[in-house]
């Protein structure tokens, strides 16, 4: 009996430290595409004036890279965001022993999704503007 109070004890420290990692893990992915987006747009402001910074393909090269580390880390933070629900819905479903209603199938759970989607387009456009007029100039 003593033994089964420290497996369950154990259990919990385990669980406590992987949603302490977890939550680490958001942190991360969450600040990165504000960092990304502020040096995209400093990069951007910068290029306005050519006498600060000129376009020439490195600077390109720079924004574009910026660009993409945008959709990127929310994508992820998206996907850990549902599989964190998915899993908190089936803890809760074991262990309170009711049923939840299906709230995947709702509008404003694909929203995040479809924001993502057409963010991570327009950054493709937005590329693809870049350097095709650096070929056309």
């Amino acid at each position: 009996m003593e033994n089964m109070g420290q497996n369950s004890e154990e259990g919990e420290y385990r669980q406590r430290l992987w949603q302490l990692y977890k939550d680490a893990v958001l942190g991360r992915l969450k600040i990165l595409p504000v960092i990304s987006s502020l040096s995209a747009s400093l990069l951007i402001i910068a290029t306005f004036n050519p006498n600060l910074i000129p376009l020439n393909n490195f600077v390109r090269v720079l924004l574009s890279f910026l660009l993409l580390l945008i959709p990127i880390p929310i994508y992820l933070y998206l996907k850990e965001l549902n599989e964190g629900g998915l899993e908190a819905k089936k803890a809760m479903e074991e262990n309170l022993k009711i049923g939840l209603k299906e709230s995947g199938k709702k509008m404003n759970a694909y929203f995040p999704w479809i924001a993502c989607a057409v963010i991570s387009i327009v950054i493709v456009l937005m590329i693809v503007i870049i350097w095709y007029n650096a070929l056309n100039i």
